[in-house]
């Protein structure tokens, strides 16, 4: 076990490295598209269940494990290129929501088109039955990690 042990985490790290590499490079540094996907993701969510377009800047910085500073900050940065905007609640107005422009929903689709370009190309050199083995391997490790991470056995 501790052989096959050691081999599986040799092959993430490779994973882990080719994926670093992986993703699109177009107009936007990989920060600043993860951070305009998290935005889409958690807005749409924070809109089905509370009817609210938008995420708050603090909801962003739990999320993604940053300080509320680095995400004032690079919410800035995003919202100077026009990729976001900044609307207050109308009922608190001391709440504000960030929420992607047109131009930012653009760079995220843009994005996503590219990398699903990609990996059209990864499944074809794998095949589809490979392909298929490997999205149910990688759902399975990452049920077990889950698991394992909610009963306070932290790896």
């Amino acid at each position: 076990m501790e052989q096959i042990g050691r081999e599986l985490f040799r092959s993430m790290m490779g994973l882990m490295q080719s994926l670093k590499d992986f993703s699109s490079a177009g107009p936007v540094t990989k920060s600043t598209m993860l951070l305009l996907f998290v935005i889409h993701q958690e807005a749409e969510q924070n809109v089905r269940e509370n009817g609210i377009e938008g995420v708050t800047s603090s909801h962003l910085s739990s999320t993604m494990e940053v300080t509320k500073p680095a995400v004032s900050k690079a919410v800035s940065c995003l919202e100077e290129r026009g990729f976001v905007e900044r609307v207050n609640d109308e009922l608190d107005r001391r709440r504000v929501y960030i929420r992607l422009t047109p131009e930012g929903e653009r760079i995220l689709e843009e994005a996503r088109r590219s990398m699903l370009a990609r990996i059209d190309r990864i499944v074809q050199k794998l095949g589809e039955q490979e392909a298929q083995e490997f999205i149910r391997l990688s759902r399975s490790f990452s049920q077990i990690c889950q698991q394992m991470q909610e009963s306070a056995n932290i790896y």
